[in-house]
């Protein structure tokens, strides 16, 4: 009985130090600790926040300007207009653009002017204010012709943005999904772990009755010399296997954000009835670095309108009028709004570039520029629709590897049990034993390996299901 609660105490600690980590769990612990996954969900959010910059270039925006003037400078006729002159100024207002290339500013400005040591005999007004609500209006067209360019510069901005955003979306579903590829392989690889280990533990009982009928000259000495062979092969595979589980999980601490290499962890294992039952996932909508590469097809398509546009000839119609006032502040004031005083002016102003070879050079790489994001997204889009086809394809013949590697171990594992029988009853030899052994070893690990691609492939294809918005 003391042995027994003996055993009890001192099992506790050993079973709680092992902590068992879901693939749940894993996952969100990979999101919360990979710095390179909430990077990546940062440049998403980042991109469709700043899909919208484009809409600032037609955006409403409040200006102002203030000025102080004092003048001492000499004029031209001192008797006439004084000695100095003070001139405090300043207007407010709105301005906008608009997507069809009409841009307009509608703004109050202000002026109060004093000039000391006048003649009143020439200038009546030595102290005056100016009131003019003003409004200015400018047509292009030519260059931006009907809001042209500022239209392709919203779609470039929009386009690149939305590029980025889903790039970054897509390295965080491969980074989650290699994630989960990480998982089951440790979890694959451990579950060999203790294949190995019971393929050990046959071996050892195999050396010992060997050594057994050796010494009682019951079996030849070759039949000892392969039962050390075999148990030290066994030794063999599994210092191998177990520097791939170190690897493998200084990897899954890596991944979740922890620098330690020895944490016991216990992982969900899958058996091949469980893998078989997994469900294929189903593509829905378009692959997120597809979607990246379409936008920046759009984007480079945006860029070559606005370089054809921003180097051609600028031709603008344009118009002023405002309605002024000018006298003690009051007056000037009324003035302002009562029509008595307009201002109106209507011109044209055009400019053109000279330098035409370049202007052509210029809009010929944009062009290429465009063509080639073109070709990068319908290959990529082909390329992904084929690995879709591939991976169902796929899909199909490893699950019926991993039934027949199932099965075949099944009877391995039969035929092993029922030639150790025999060999006790000295009815068939060692390396009879250790070749069906072997068998039963390969058989072991095409099943793993079966089960592990059909795991791996089923992970893949997860990255498939797109969400329509970011």
């Amino acid at each position: 009985m003391k042995k027994i609660i003996s055993f009890i105490v001192f099992s506790i600690p050993f079973c709680a130090y092992a902590e068992l980590i879901t693939l749940e769990s894993y996952i969100q612990q990979v999101a919360q600790g990979n710095q390179n996954y909430t990077a990546s969900v940062k440049n998403t959010e980042a991109g469709k926040l700043k899909s919208q910059e484009g809409e600032l270039l037609t955006s409403t925006s409040f200006f102002t300007n203030l000025n102080h003037v004092n003048d001492k400078r000499v004029p031209a006729i001192p008797a006439i207009m004084g000695d100095r002159t003070i001139v405090s100024s300043g207007l407010m207002g709105f301005a906008k653009n608009t997507t069809f290339g009409l841009s307009g500013k509608l703004y109050y400005s202000l002026t109060h002017t004093k000039m000391n040591g006048v003649n009143g005999s020439f200038i009546p007004y030595t102290e005056y204010y100016e009131m003019s609500p003003v409004l200015e209006v400018k047509q292009s067209l030519w260059q931006n012709a009907f809001g042209r360019q500022t239209r392709a510069a919203m779609q470039a901005l929009e386009s690149k943005s939305m590029s980025d955003a889903y790039s970054s979306k897509y390295m965080s579903k491969q980074l989650i999904s290699a994630s989960e590829n990480l998982y089951w392989n440790l979890s694959t690889v451990r579950e060999l772990l203790d294949i190995q280990k019971q393929n050990l533990n046959r071996a050892e009982k195999l050396l010992e009755w060997s050594k057994r009928r050796a010494n009682l000259n019951l079996a030849d000495k070759v039949d000892l010399l392969q039962a050390q062979a075999m148990l030290k092969m066994r030794q063999l595979e599994i210092e191998s296997t177990m520097e791939t589980e170190r690897q493998l999980l200084r990897q899954f601490n890596t991944n979740r954000g922890l620098t330690s290499d020895d944490v016991e962890i216990e992982l969900e294992k899958m058996t091949p009835e469980q893998a078989l039952a997994l469900s294929i996932p189903e593509k829905v909508g378009v692959r997120e670095d597809v979607k990246a590469l379409e936008a920046g097809a759009r984007a480079a398509a945006a860029n070559v309108k606005l370089s054809k546009d921003k180097n051609a000839p600028t031709l603008d119609l344009f118009g002023t009028f405002s309605l002024n006032g000018k006298e003690k502040f009051n007056d000037a004031f009324q003035d302002a709004f009562s029509g008595r005083y307009p201002y109106t002016v209507v011109g044209l102003t055009f400019s053109a570039p000279l330098s035409f070879g370049y202007v052509s050079r210029v809009n010929q790489g944009y062009e290429a520029e465009k063509v080639a994001a073109e070709y990068a997204y319908q290959r990529k889009s082909f390329e992904t629709e084929r690995l879709w086809d591939d991976l169902n394809k796929k899909i199909v013949d490893v699950r019926k590897k991993l039934e027949l590697a199932h099965e075949l171990e099944k009877l391995q594992d039969q035929k092993v049990n029922y030639e150790e029988k025999r060999l006790k009853l000295g009815r068939t030899t060692t390396y009879q034993v250790i070749m069906f052994e072997n068998d039963l070893a390969s058989a072991q690990q095409t099943r793993l390996l079966a089960q592990q691609e059909l795991i791996s492939t089923i992970t893949t294809m997860k990255t498939f299901k797109s969400e329509e918005e970011i």
